[in-house]
Order: structure tokens, then sequence, then C-alpha cells
């Protein structure tokens, strides 16, 4: 029957075309897998010790863990629009995120293949040609219509599950989908085929496409028990191009510009026609078995669905990509002449989070490693305990590689104190001054060094200069009390007159491209200073996004704010909460804080962890990233909880690391309308951000109103 029923479904009637809105007449089924697939799927582990060999139940249990908002929709509570867009997954997913610039591509490639030839001993990567392959033109393609029809969506209003780069398993046959849409709210299953052009047979090709995503979908459906004959199949095909354009229907669309008002005459042409009676509270249970059907049985893919954790993951693996050695080299024209000067002794890099200065030193510190004879003494500021751990871990069984923290050098909160610790002293020096392994004919790597005082700093530069092999160092934190805008415009010209490298690095490298546009808003900046350093940074056109979710919360709501970041947050996925209310506001005020919430949640959730001590936080780095756990970190001691909750940490303890996951809780005034964003803090997080702005008066406007 199964067989009959494929080859009836699979070539329609000719008169009919393969673009349009067709009928869905289902025909009940159980969804065939093929007998090597069954036996493979026998077993479901779920984890947290949950196993089932049901493969019904193990969908259910799967819809209800990674799509909580799907499986509780039901007929008597439902309302239009409760559910909005799920887009799975939700943002766009590059197949080829070394290729940070489509439009550059060309012109970097060639420029790179010119540097190889004129420097034979160079490691300088050269990537595959993407553009002649047409892997540019089609991801691009894709990329655009992601973007354009998950934005049509969100502003419709509608219920749907939006899925992209689907991979339908029938049989044994996988075919991978471009867009498929479920709209319960419309009563339509849409299919859009994208094309960069239609040379070479491209458009045929989309259409044969479209002939079998439809057999595909009706099996899907056939295989919901009782599902009434409603449902309809639009197929659409999306030309970037138009050049060599097929002929143009409502189902044909060519270019962005054309987009929004064909999806609109298609969706107005399915109500008037096709759709009249359409009642979706009567098809919600339907709606919610495609979706497990789409999701769990008819994928091909043994790691789908996307869930929220996985694409964190997938996210943070593309800016790992896009952020590696080579690419550093490829991509970033400032960052060329820092390979050309791979085997100078002397730099120093004074730039933003995130443009790959760890990542760099880290580079000069494998290029050094190669020659047998050198030893390499790697410093980091006594506060990156995070960042310490992650340099141990990777140079662990390199005894060459003397990994250490750099004496400390802080004053107290009082400024004028600080500036008489400062006076004199580089933390540089002294260090290598007081440390017996070191010998002036090893090699220095210094990370994350904080910069107090200029002038001590700039002595402290042309004394080792004169003295020692070598230095590669990165300014970390900033003193933003002692170093004002002025000294920063020309601490570079300073470093160069020494003379030692001072090269500039305006990409970022390391963030979703919505997490870096946050924390270069227009909320403020804790530290001044890095507005200066941030002028100018851009990220790449092929850096996803990643996930971003800004809640903002009157102050009625403040002590639902950690309950909110704990339900936006993806599952199953390890999360950083950093508590960063307490900053120049009114005195301590028990209605205005988080923290009892803090020690309610703990108990109530075993995962979360408060940070009372470094070990604390060493042990919780070794936790697996895939699992849900969480670590709570404060900016600053709360006097009045300090028996409840002893959670005392400071804001540099995540400098020079990153986490893929973070809720970010902190503080605006809604006279003003000043925020204190602190950016050091925010830019840790690679993939995924949760900010909950606190809507609670400044210092100045609560003095104002007494």
């Amino acid at each position: 029957m199964a067989t009959a029923f494929a080859k009836k479904r699979m070539h329609p009637e000719p008169d009919k075309g393969p673009l349009g809105i067709f009928q869905i007449d289902p025909e009940y089924e159980n969804y065939h897998l093929s007998e090597n697939n069954q036996e493979i799927l026998q077993s479901f582990m779920m984890s947290n010790g949950v196993d089932t060999n049901d493969r019904n139940e193990a969908k259910n249990l799967l819809l209800k863990r990674d799509n909580s908002a799907i499986f509780f929709l039901n007929e008597e509570s439902y309302s239009s629009g409760m559910l909005g867009t799920v887009c799975l997954p939700p943002s766009f997913i590059s197949k080829i995120p070394e290729v940070l610039d489509y439009e550059q591509f060309s012109q970097k490639r060639e420029d790179a293949i010119d540097f190889q030839k004129e420097n034979q001993t160079s490691q300088i990567y050269v990537p595959k040609d993407y553009l002649k392959s047409g892997d540019i033109q089609g991801e691009s393609t894709e990329r655009e219509l992601f973007y354009l029809l998950k934005c049509y969506l969100e502003k419709s209003k509608d219920d749907v599950l939006m899925l992209f780069g689907h991979v339908f398993l029938w049989n044994h046959n996988y075919q991978e989908k471009d867009f498929l849409v479920v709209n319960l709210s419309k009563g339509y299953i849409l299919s859009i085929e994208t094309k960069y052009n239609a040379k070479n047979g491209k458009f045929k090709k989309a259409l044969n496409q479209q002939l079998d995503t439809r057999m595909r979908v009706e099996k899907v459906v056939s295989s919901v028990a009782g599902i009434l004959k409603t449902w309809k199949f639009i197929s659409v095909y999306y030309q970037k191009e138009p050049d060599f354009a097929p002929k143009r229907t409502i189902f044909t669309i060519i270019g962005s510009s054309e987009f929004e008002s064909k999806l609109a005459q298609i969706e107005a042409k399915m109500a008037n026609e096709y759709q009249t009676n359409w009642n979706p509270k009567v098809h919600v249970n339907e709606f919610k078995e495609l979706s497990k059907q789409f999701m769990y049985e008819a994928q091909g893919n043994p790691e789908a669905p996307i869930t929220g954790a996985k694409f964190v993951r997938q996210v943070s693996e593309e800016i790992d990509k896009a952020s590696t050695f080579q690419n550093i080299w490829f991509w970033s024209p400032q960052q060329l002449t820092i390979i050309n000067a791979i085997e100078e002794n002397w730099m120093v890099m004074i730039a933003y989070y995130g443009t790959g200065k760890t990542s760099i030193l880290r580079a000069r510190a494998d290029h050094l490693l190669r020659n047998t004879e050198d030893i390499v003494h790697f410093y980091v500021d006594p506060k990156c305990i995070a960042l310490y751990k992650l340099l141990r871990d990777a140079y662990s069984g390199t005894p060459r590689l003397k990994l250490k923290y750099l004496n400390k050098l802080y004053g107290g909160t009082n400024p004028v104190r600080r500036k008489v610790k400062y006076e004199n002293q580089s933390q540089l020096l002294r260090t290598l001054k007081e440390d017996q392994e070191f010998s002036p004919q090893d090699h220095v790597i210094v990370d994350e060094y904080f910069l107090g005082n200029r002038d001590v700093f700039i002595k402290g530069l042309a004394e080792a200069y004169n003295n020692y092999k070598s230095l590669w160092l990165a300014v970390g934190p900033i003193d933003t009390n002692l170093v004002s805008d002025e000294d920063l415009s020309h601490l570079k010209e300073d470093i160069k007159a020494i003379p030692i490298h001072c090269p500039d690095l305006n990409r970022c490298l390391r963030n979703s491209s919505a997490i870096l546009k946050f924390s270069l808003g227009n909320e403020g900046y804790m530290d001044k200073r890095y507005e200066t350093l941030g002028q100018g940074l851009v990220t790449s056109t092929n850096i996803n996004p990643g996930i971003f979710k800004h809640v903002r919360l009157p102050p009625e709501k403040i002590h639902t704010a950690l309950k909110i970041g704990l339900k936006l947050v993806p599952r199953r996925m390890k999360t950083v909460i950093i508590d960063d209310t307490h900053g120049k506001m009114p005195s301590f005020e028990r209605k205005y804080c988080i923290r009892p919430q803090m020690v309610k949640l703990s108990k109530q959730y075993p995962n979360i962890v408060t940070k009372n001590s470094d070990q604390d936080l060493l042990n919780w780095m070794d936790v697996e990233e895939e699992t849900e756990a969480y670590l709570v970190m404060c900016t600053e001691f709360c006097p009045g909880d300090a028996t409840t909750l002893p959670v005392i940490t400071s804001s540099f303890d995540y400098s020079g690391y990153e986490v893929q996951s973070m809720i970010y809780i902190y503080r605006h005034c809604p006279d003003c309308e000043t925020g204190l964003i602190r950016t050091n803090l925010t830019t840790r997080a690679k993939s995924s951000l949760v900010a909950i702005q606190l809507r609670v008066p400044c210092l100045t406007c609560s003095d104002k109103k007494k």
C-alpha cells in the first residue's frame, strides 16, 4: 500500500504543475521507515534517567522537553496568537562559517594567494573557492529568505512552526528541504525552494524538489490518525537574482522586493478560495501531531531537531570557526600585519572585548614552542581565574610553557588611594623581577594586563624593551577612574614610539551579532574608556545573531526577574547568571534586591550554584557543557544579605574567558534613561544572552526626589 501511495503522489497531474495551492488528501498509515531504521530507533534514551521503547511516548516527551509551548497547546484554552512563530533553528546556521563576508571573499582570497606566493614560509590559510563552487551564492540566498520569511511570519502574529534546512526521512531516503511552514492560524503547509538564479536547469530542479516535498508532506499528514481533510499544501519558488527568471506568477518570487506582497497575495487566495471556514481552534491537536511528526519522526538528521541548547552550541561552533587562527589572518586586514610580524619580539594589543587578543597570544605561544629550546612565560591577571584554568587545560603537558599569575596590583576603591598604589610601579616589571624561574632570555606573553596608570605602563614597557628578549602583551581591564579618553587616544602612539608594534583590531570574533549590538547599544557603559575602544568595531555579515532576549521589568515585577530569566534561557544549557544591580544606585533597599530570589531558587533548583570562592568557579567550569547547570555571580557584595547569601565576586572573574549562555540582570533608570551595562560582562556571552532590565531610579534621580 505504501509503495502504491508513493507512486500516486510522487507525480501529480501535469496540468496542475508543481507550484501552487494543493488539497492534501490523507490516507491514514503509519509513517514508514526502513527495517534498518526501525531497528536503530527501537530504544529512546531521553536523558535524566528516562528511557522508553514506545515511539509515541518518546515523541511526546521530546516535544514537552524541547518545545513546551507547542506541547501545552490545547483546544479549550487556545486563543489566536498565543504561540507565535516557533522557528527551528531560531536563526540562520551557516554551512560555510569560515566565510565571514560574502562580498569581500573573492578579493580577500586573491590577496591571500598573492601573500602566500611572496612569503613562502608563511602559514596563511587559503580557503577553497566557495564563489566558484556556488556555495556563497546559494547560502546568501537562503540567508536572505530566512530572515524575510521569519520577519513576515512574526509580523502576521500567526501561530506557526517554521523549519529551515529540514532533512526529510522517508523509507531509507533523505532529502533536505529549504523552508517548511506549518501554519495553524491559516491552515496550510508551505514549502519554499530557493535558488540564486535559474541557470543550468536550476529552476527545473527546484520544481522536481517541490514534487518530492509534496509527496513527503502528504506522508506526514497521512500518519496523523483522524486528521481532517482540510489542510492545504502551498508550493513556492524563490530566486534572488532576476537573471534568467522563470515566468512570473504569485508562486514564483524573484528578489526580496516582491517577497512580502506575493506571500500576502498567496495567503489572501488561501483565505478567499480554499480556507473560507478555517477555525484554528479545531485543529490545535492536529498541529501538535504534525509538529511531532515533522520534528521527530520524519527528520533524517540524527541530531534534529534544533533544540535551544543545541542551537547555542552550533552558534558557538560557527563563531569558533570564524575566529580560528587561520581565519584571523585571512580575514582581518589589521591582523594581516600581525601574521607578518608573528616572529617579531615586541607586540602590544589594546582593543575591545572579543577581537581575538587571547587567540593571537596563544598563536604566538604555539609559534614559539615549535623551537624546542624556547621557554615561554605566560602571565595573566590574578583575577582572571577562568582564563587561567582555560590556559592551564590547553597547555597541560607542555613544560616549556610556564603559566602564572601577575603580581597583584590593586588599591582600594578610593581613586586617590589607588593612584598612590600605582605610583612608580609596574605590574609587569615587578612580576618579572620577582619571578625566580624567569630569565631575560625567555619569552614573555601577558594577557588581560590591568592598565591602571598610563605613564607607569609606558615606562615599564620601555624598560622591558631594553632588558628582555621578547614580549607580547594584551591589555585587559582598564582603571576607568585613572585612565582618560585622552590617555587612551595617545597610548598607542606612545607604544609605537618605544618602538613596539601596536596594531588596530576592530573586528569582533567572539560574540554573536545580536549580543554585540546590545553591548554597543545606547543604554550607556559602566566602563566609559571602552566606548573609545568600541568605536569603529565591526562584525562580519556571516556571523550568526545567536539568541538574544531583552526583558524590561517595572519595579513591582523585580522579584520575578530571575524566574523569568530561567524560563527564557535554553534548557539543558550551562548558564552563568550575573546580578549586576548594585552599582551607583540608591542605598540598599530590600524591595529592589533580587538576592532573596537566588536563595529561594537555589533551594528549589539544586543545579543553581552560588560562587562563594574561586574553587566554586573552577568546579563549575568542569561541569559538562550539555548539563543544565547555573552559576550565580554578583558584581558587588550586598551588605544586607551577608548571612543568607554570601555571594561575593567581582566583574573581573570572567575576564579573558567566555561562556555560551548568560542571564544578565541590570538596572536602568526610568527617569534619566541611564543604563549601566558592564560590557566586559555581557561580551563574555558568545551565543545566548537573556538581558533583564530592572527599571529602578539611579542615585542622582533618587536624590533629586528627596
